[in-house]
């Protein structure tokens, strides 16, 4: 815990540098003062949960640092939902653009399907949950939000033309397929440990009813991290084999087969003693 402040006095301290003079000026802006000017301690009625984030149970309202603007979680929150729309727009714009209308389709409509429904199955069967979001989908039963599947769709995209661009277009769709589930998991060990802890609590592993896991890895079950792997791994290869191998209409009804196959095995996956 950081020091308390008495209304009267200040704790000793260094200077102020200009980033904590910028950031308080940003917190009064939110209506705050929780921060004493010199940046010794936090004022009576305010504790310190992480470095640059500031609770207030009397007011139950925390406020913690976003791209160094503190602002109260609420908002952050909605942020990280919105930037992960953005993301997908900025993917499928970028995908159109360099190739095509019918791959970039294929990839996230396939990426998305995949996920959301991979994601309904883990909720169901009590991995996780996904609190206080603003958007879900399917609406009801709010499981899943509709950031999730469009985050996930984002990013196989994203690590497919990364391993093309180390490997070369032409190497094995399996050898490819591996190293996308590796990137990705590199993303998600920056990803959940920061997202999914305090306080942000975007999404949550324990809880009543929950499934309780084993192995553990910064705060985040093994099993997310090889699920990571499995999902972006298949749904890398699927793309790759449908996309060299078929032609026209062709594609989607074997990507639809795919999918049916990857939903038994995700099913299979869910249901062991991880």
């Amino acid at each position: 815990m950081a020091n308390r402040v008495s209304q009267g006095g200040l704790a000793p301290s260094s200077q102020p540098t200009a980033q904590h003079r910028a950031e308080l000026r940003a917190f009064r802006v939110c209506g705050k003062r929780a921060l004493d000017p010199t940046w010794a301690g936090w004022v009576p009625g305010w504790e310190q949960v992480r470095p640059l984030a500031a609770f207030s149970s009397e007011r139950h309202t925390l406020l913690i640092s976003f791209f160094s603007v503190l602002l109260p979680l609420p908002v952050v929150r909605r942020l990280y939902e919105a930037g992960i729309v953005l993301l997908f727009a900025v993917v499928a714009v970028r995908s159109w653009r360099t190739r095509g209308a019918g791959p970039t389709v294929r990839e996230l409509a396939f990426g998305f399907a995949l996920s959301q429904s991979v994601e309904l199955l883990a909720v169901q069967h009590g991995r996780y949950d996904y609190p206080d979001w603003l958007v879900y989908f399917p609406p009801h039963p709010e499981w899943v939000p509709l950031g999730v599947g469009l985050g996930w769709a984002a990013i196989v995209p994203v690590v497919m033309r990364m391993s093309e661009r180390i490997l070369g277009q032409a190497a094995p769709a399996a050898k490819l397929a591996a190293l996308d589930g590796a990137m990705a998991v590199g993303v998600d060990l920056v990803i959940d440990p920061a997202v999914s802890g305090e306080p942000l609590r975007m999404w949550t592993w324990r809880g009543e009813g929950m499934t309780p896991y084993r192995a553990w890895l910064l705060g985040v079950p093994v099993f997310n991290f090889v699920g990571w792997f499995l999902l972006v791994a298949a749904c890398g290869w699927q793309l790759r084999v449908v996309e060299r191998r078929s032609q026209g209409a062709q594609r989607w009804w074997r990507l639809g087969l795919f999918l049916a196959c990857d939903l038994i095995i995700a099913t299979v996956v869910m249901r062991l003693p991880w």
